[in-house]
């Protein structure tokens, strides 16, 4: 549906889609409208054309770009930045649902993270391999690194129509999957140093940073690292470092008339944002599990049921006004019974009370003598130089806490006792240093 302003008409809620590639010398943008299925390039605002590039960059550079701009309800804004600000580690996990992939990572966090947990903001993304197996890439960035970012849109007030934020890689693998068939490898330069990314049909199967200078990383190597890593042939292996064409030898089957990514990095940011899988949004967030979007699944079921309460509408209302009238009359009954048990209640919780306070004492005075013969079973038997340190009884059981230079010894003499059915030790047994052990043992009577 759209509303009309002035002589201009703009898509609600959602549709407005802005990408943005940030570093600290350059600022990218691309906006899109997308209506009826179609997406379309289209100025940001009056004034300011539908795609930029080499803006000032940084912190500040994405302030006033910002400042400039009005911040709308049904804008999504994705931001992509440099891949050498992340850290992305690919951990294999066996065919299991992809709720439990995402356990597994989350309880490794602390083996494959080099930094402290409080200090990073992380998430992962859940490939399916062909196999069943579930390749996760684990993403993590330094606070430090993203805090001044979301300060400047809280302080622009944009926050709210962040949906986005991940190394530029996710979004160029989201763009190489709308181009062409996967998987594809691709290699680019950033920062001096070379980035191997190898793309399948469900998203990023790795991403790693090399530097060519190494020399084990010639172009024959990558290639057969990406045939390894992601059945990616040769012909499949992209190479954006050597080339200085505008398509950079991709052929483009969608987004042609978008400027290509190896000129405006924030086309791959945008399209992040269109592509079946949820773009990851390192902003501490809690990481999402990939799926099909619950629109998709719920619809068709809600139509289904739309309809069915339609049918059954005019059913409902005479029975419910029927069944309202027999709850008056069962409301105003129970009132007046209610009112007429509450002495009974009362007298029958204290008889409760009062057999419950008999029944202790008897089991207790009962009890009570077996507490020294018992002891005196014990004397005789543990081995010498045993002491109780602390003792408690409660409901037919002894928790006591021993102290004797043969635990073992002391469990199997007690085991022997003629008034105890059980003897069980709870917790583990210490050794100090002046030799004995110190454990905890329940006794329970026969």
């Amino acid at each position: 549906m759209l509303e009309t302003f002035g002589t201009r008409q703009v898509v609600r809620k959602g549709k407005r889609i802005l990408g943005i590639y940030l570093d600290e010398n350059r600022l990218d943008y691309v906006h899109a409208v997308k209506h009826l299925g179609q997406v379309r390039l289209e100025p940001l605002q009056d004034g300011i054309p539908a795609h930029r590039t080499h803006l000032s960059g940084g912190t500040k550079g994405l302030e006033a770009f910002l400042r400039d701009l009005s911040p709308r309800a049904d804008r999504r804004m994705a931001i992509g930045l440099p891949r050498s600000l992340f850290f992305v580690r690919e951990i294999h996990v066996p065919p299991v649902p992809m709720e439990d992939a995402l356990d597994v990572v989350r309880n490794a966090l602390s083996i494959h993270v080099h930094l402290p947990i409080e200090d990073i903001y992380w998430t992962v993304d859940l490939v399916r391999c062909p196999d069943k197996t579930i390749s996760a890439t684990l993403v993590y960035v330094e606070k430090k690194s993203i805090d001044p970012v979301l300060a400047v849109l809280t302080d622009t007030g944009h926050r709210e129509q962040l949906k986005g934020l991940f190394p530029i890689s996710f979004g160029l693998a989201a763009w190489l999957r709308a181009q062409s068939s996967v998987p594809m490898g691709l290699v680019r330069r950033e920062d001096g140093l070379q980035e191997v990314l190898v793309v399948n049909a469900s998203g990023v199967v790795c991403s790693r940073l090399v530097n060519p200078s190494e020399g084990m990383w010639n172009r024959e190597q990558i290639r057969a690292w990406c045939l390894a890593q992601g059945g990616v042939v040769a012909e499949k292996v992209h190479d954006w470092t050597e080339s200085v064409a505008p398509d950079a030898g991709v052929p483009r089957a969608s987004f042609s008339h978008w400027p290509h990514p190896s000129a405006n990095l924030a086309t791959a940011a945008a399209v992040a944002l269109l592509d079946r899988r949820a773009a990851l949004c390192l902003d501490g967030r809690a990481p999402g599990i990939p799926g099909m979007h619950p629109a998709k699944m719920v619809l068709p079921f809600l139509v289904f049921l739309a309809l069915t309460a339609w049918g059954l509408g005019v059913h409902v209302d005479r029975r419910t006004a029927a069944l309202e009238r027999s709850a008056a009359r069962l409301a105003e009954q129970t009132r007046k019974l209610e009112a007429e048990l509450k002495p009974l209640e009362k007298n029958a919780q204290e008889i409760e009370q009062l057999k419950k306070l008999v029944k202790e004492a008897d089991a207790y005075l009962k009890a009570r003598p077996r507490f020294y013969a018992l002891l005196n079973d014990i004397a005789q038997r543990v081995p010498q130089g045993t002491w109780i340190s602390q003792f408690n009884y409660s409901a037919g059981k002894i928790t006591a806490s021993f102290q004797s230079p043969d635990s073992l010894k002391t469990i199997e003499s007690l085991r022997e006792l003629p008034l105890l059915q059980d003897v069980k030790l709870q917790g583990s047994v210490n050794r100090g240093r002046d030799g004995k052990e110190t454990f905890t043992l329940v006794l329970e009577f026969k």
